[in-house]
């Protein structure tokens, strides 16, 4: 995915397992275990299956975030997005 950014953006981007003050982390679900951000944007949830694997993983993904977590689907029916977008639904009816 960090070949399709714009050249521009590429300056503000950083890959890797340790963050870099002043640039956005990029870094996979697999490697962002044991970090933390204030934001962070989870790509692409409707590729994830509902199996039990992917739902830990997922879990790790979403608890890296202290302030803001950004949810990105394609097809809101699929996968993990299904399930997530369920259980949104459901708090935010509640209040």
């Amino acid at each position: 995915m960090m070949n399709t950014l714009e050249a521009g953006l590429k300056n503000f981007v950083e890959a890797g397992k340790e963050p870099k003050p002043g640039k956005i982390h990029f870094t996979t679900y697999h490697s962002s275990k044991g970090l933390e951000a204030q934001y962070c944007l989870l790509y692409g949830v409707d590729r994830f299956s509902t199996e039990r694997s992917d739902r830990i993983l997922m879990y790790v993904g979403m608890t890296r975030a202290s302030e803001k977590l950004v949810i990105h689907y394609e097809i809101p029916e699929e996968g993990l997005a299904s399930d997530i977008l369920d259980l949104t639904s459901n708090v935010n009816s509640k209040n």
